[in-house]
């Protein structure tokens, strides 16, 4: 069986609707693309300095990415992201002790 071609492509692809959510996954998609937004805005200001205000808002988005995706995947049980936050937790650990070296020296400096 042949599949009908069309002179553009791109006028198949756009007929196709995806699938229909529910009030609450569109709600956790929008709130989900917020997240990683302000996430990939975090991360930028990381990579341009390692101060331990960067380093802590960083720390915060990761963990509101890695709460929010867990609640995707209770209303989108076929949702996939383990992958995901697989990354996002190993990336979050690898700060740890940056983070923590940082609170020390600013323990430090404040107390001494």
């Amino acid at each position: 069986m042949m599949l009908e071609q069309t002179a553009d492509p791109m006028i198949s692809l756009q007929s196709v609707q995806p699938p229909r959510l529910s009030p609450a996954a569109a709600l956790l998609r929008d709130g989900l693309m917020r997240r990683w937004d302000k996430f990939a805005i975090r991360l930028d200001r990381c990579h341009k300095e390692l101060s331990e205000q960067n380093v802590h808002d960083l720390r915060v988005s990761m963990r509101r990415m890695l709460a929010i995706l867990l609640m995707c995947k209770a209303v989108m049980p076929g949702l996939k992201t383990t992958g995901l936050r697989r990354e996002l937790k190993s990336h979050l650990d690898s700060l740890d002790e940056l983070r923590d070296t940082q609170v020390m020296l600013l323990f430090m400096r404040r107390n001494f």
